[in-house]
């Protein structure tokens, strides 16, 4: 069964004025609330409400300008039914800051953004459930709210994406292009190149004059201002901007190439002078490997057994069917050449002792 269930019919949205003009209808004009529900289509208990609301934060509807009533019957209207943690301005400042995260290909899945929620609240000094401390994230039924209240956020599954990718876009390399675009010779390609201080801002990490809550949220969320990748230090020359087809620039990269052959065809004959002097001559002492082959040869004969009595070898594994122990000095001997007569056998050396 779901969790909770969401009404499908759309109720009509009540415009602010009309409100207003219902209040005054009761308070100034003194009419009854049921009947001046009636005349503006509006259910008698709300209406009654709202006016118990403007009392309690000392708005009189006789001495208030019209404007300052529309706003806060607006704010009323956007209230949903339950006590709302955070303001509309907080949460459009989260949705805002999950978007701007999802196009930086650093979307937050939903344990990431319930934690990222506990924290901003806590750094808001605003009142929230005891269960928030206890889990260290917001609660379940709080998310499938706020994914209520604003459906143009959706849960999608991530995909692959270069790592290179997400820390080459930055402002810090995206302007360091722009100054290195801008140094090259722009008449020769016939391009009129921007400069960096016109070009559209491509960070989205927001400025440090913006408002106290993306300070909040930029202090407690995993956005960082990106900083410029550091420069390697492999010792290569920095090569600055030029046209490839250019007569000099055409005569370097040869001259370069000449080099390199030349240099590749003194390592092969180098090579080749080596090889050359490490060849053992033909006369003299044998290979290495042909003496460990003799003398492995010759340890494995020394370890194989012989039969007594007719001199062959014994097979490597002995068993009853091939072979036969001596009941005194347990040799074995073939069990044809033992020509037993009884259930044992003794050898001919074992008998004359």
């Amino acid at each position: 069964m779901v969790r909770h269930k969401y009404s499908q019919t759309v109720k009509p949205a009540i415009d602010a004025n009309v409100f207003v003009a219902a209040i005054k209808e009761v308070t100034i004009a003194k009419k009854s609330l049921r009947s001046v529900g009636s005349a503006y289509k509006i259910d008698k208990s709300k209406l009654a409400r709202y006016i118990s609301s403007l009392m309690e934060a000392n708005i009189d509807p006789t001495t208030t300008s019209n404007e300052k009533l529309v706003d806060f019957v607006s704010n009323l209207l956007k209230r949903t039914g339950g006590k709302k943690i955070f303001s509309v301005e907080q949460e459009d400042e989260l949705v805002q800051y999950l978007l701007r995260a999802s196009k930086m290909y650093y979307g937050l899945s939903i344990c990431e953004f319930s934690k990222l929620v506990y924290e901003f609240a806590m750094k808001c000094n605003i009142e929230y459930p005891v269960e928030w401390d206890i889990h260290g994230k917001a609660s379940w039924d709080w998310y499938n709210a706020f994914m209520h209240r604003h459906p143009n956020l959706s849960l999608r599954t991530p995909e692959q994406i270069s790592a290179n990718r997400t820390k080459a876009f930055s402002k810090a390399n995206v302007d360091a292009f722009f100054v290195n675009l801008d140094s090259a010779d722009a008449d020769a390609i016939n391009l009129e190149v921007p400069s960096p201080s016109t070009m559209p801002s491509t960070s989205t990490i927001p400025n440090t004059s913006a408002a106290p809550i993306q300070h909040i949220l930029q202090e407690v969320g995993p956005l960082k201002h990106s900083a410029p990748i550091k420069k390697s230090n492999r010792g290569r020359k920095s090569m600055g901007s030029t046209i490839l087809t250019s007569e000099v620039n055409v005569a370097n990269l040869r001259r370069k190439s000449d080099e390199k052959k030349a240099k590749d065809s003194q390592n092969k004959e180098n090579q080749k002078n080596k090889a050359a002097k490490a060849l053992p001559s033909k006369r003299g002492r044998p290979r290495k490997s042909s003496v460990v082959m003799t003398i492995q040869n010759m340890s494995d004969s020394e370890d194989e057994d012989f039969c007594i009595i007719c001199k062959g070898v014994m097979p490597k594994k002995l068993n009853r069917n091939n072979s036969i122990h001596c009941n005194t000095c347990d040799r074995p001997v073939h069990l044809k050449c033992a020509n037993l007569t009884a259930g044992y056998y003794t050898c001919i050396h074992c008998e004359s002792d």
